[in-house]
């Protein structure tokens, strides 16, 4: 059982984690709640900010991310909403797993329960690269309380191979400048913070993630979509092969509007927050509703 939990490899790593990650907290904001919500497959830490009276936003981070990750976009995100930040459970972060998650019906389990501990009937989602994973399977598995979903560099489509190959390879020996190349490569013209760099390293050094790889959605399950889905997409993106991924959304996801961005790769929300973040709220605001 203890090989499917994700897990620090001893207390000293967990507490070389644990200091990375309070390092950059104080970045959230003074007066936001931290919440603890349990779930069949563990205990989720959830980030709560109070925003504008819209439906609240749940905001699903990047593999090597947490809910801190959100931090540099709350002033846009809140301002007509409240949003919900969780560390996703089976990845680095201040949740704590304590059963497998196995299947993508899984993960859309995790996160209905953890809506529901926190007593939300209705809210939008909005997943970041892997985090579009529990967005999607969310919609597929558990759409009942979903308004409407933004997916920004979704796993639409398997990624290339040597794009793979080259994340796997730059991950296996996580150093800081290899995780510095790493995140030049995924988000060119973004230059992380010492203290971004740090976190991502010892996540990769320190943590066992235990999150069934993400698998593109069949057709038949993208069809039976019926929600408002924004697809966000970088033009240069080393991941998201642009033109494949519009192509099945446009053809699969009934209700989908696609955005493609010119000169942006993978890390487009961090490239150009001005031209990417609007695009999202309205989207949004057009589907409280």
């Amino acid at each position: 059982m203890a090989a499917r939990l994700g897990r620090f490899t001893d207390a000293a790593a967990a507490a070389r984690y644990r200091e990375a990650y309070d390092a950059l907290a104080a970045q959230w904001p003074a007066g936001s709640e931290e919440l603890d919500v349990t779930t069949a497959f563990g205990d989720t830490f959830v980030r709560r900010v109070t925003g504008g009276d819209g439906l609240p936003l749940v905001l699903l981070h990047g593999l090597e991310g947490t809910s801190l990750s959100w931090a540099p976009f709350l002033e846009e995100l809140t301002a007509d909403r409240s949003v919900l930040a969780p560390d996703t459970l089976g990845t680095a972060g201040r949740s704590t797993q304590t059963a497998p998650i196995l299947t993508e019906a899984d993960r859309a389990r995790w996160l209905d329960e953890t809506l529901d501990g926190l007593g939300e009937d209705r809210v939008h989602l909005l997943g970041y690269s892997n985090g579009c994973a529990s967005a999607l399977a969310t919609l597929i598995h558990r759409p009942e309380r979903i308004a409407s979903a933004v997916l920004l560099e979704p796993m639409l489509v398997r990624p290339p191979l040597a794009s793979l190959v080259r994340f796997m390879t730059a991950g296996a020996i996580p150093t800081r400048r290899r995780m510095d190349r790493m995140s030049r490569w995924l988000t060119p013209g973004v230059d992380p913070t010492p203290g971004e760099v740090d976190l991502a390293t010892a996540s990769r050094s320190s943590y066992r993630t235990a999150l069934p790889w993400p698998v593109p959605p069949t057709p038949a399950e993208l069809a039976g979509i019926r929600l408002p889905v924004l697809v966000q997409l970088g033009q240069e993106s080393v991941l998201s092969n642009p033109d494949s991924s519009e192509d099945v959304a446009r053809r699969h996801l009934p209700g989908v509007s696609v955005r493609r961005y010119d000169g942006l790769g993978h890390g487009l929300l961090h490239q150009a927050p001005h031209r990417v973040l609007p695009d999202a709220l309205e989207h949004l605001r057009r589907s409280d509703d």
